[in-house]
């Protein structure tokens, strides 16, 4: 048996637009491509979205992408808090 998350419970955020993250202009991730700010998504698709414009939603996952303490964006507490609550069940953070 197999388990896994679907596709549209998981969400990436950043601090910056997704060309200004280690993603940068491939949005190409192994075999999933990374839309940014699409409330809808193709089925080998991930959605991205600065913490910001995602604050007041929540996804069951959520993946962090670029944290960094040296950027504004990530020292401000109120940022990271609300970035981390975001997600319901699991939250993965990527450092940059």
């Amino acid at each position: 048996m197999t388990e896994g998350v679907p596709l549209q419970d998981i969400v990436i955020l950043g601090g910056h637009s997704l060309e200004h993250t280690s993603i940068g202009e491939n949005h190409d991730v192994g075999r999933f491509h990374i839309v940014e700010r699409a409330p809808e998504i193709g089925a080998m698709e991930v959605s991205y979205f600065t913490y910001m414009k995602y604050k007041g939603c929540e996804s069951k996952v959520v993946i962090l992408l670029d944290v960094d303490e040296n950027d504004e964006r990530w020292k401000n507490r109120h940022g990271i808090y609300t970035a981390m609550s975001r997600a319901m069940h699991q939250l993965i953070i990527l450092h940059k």
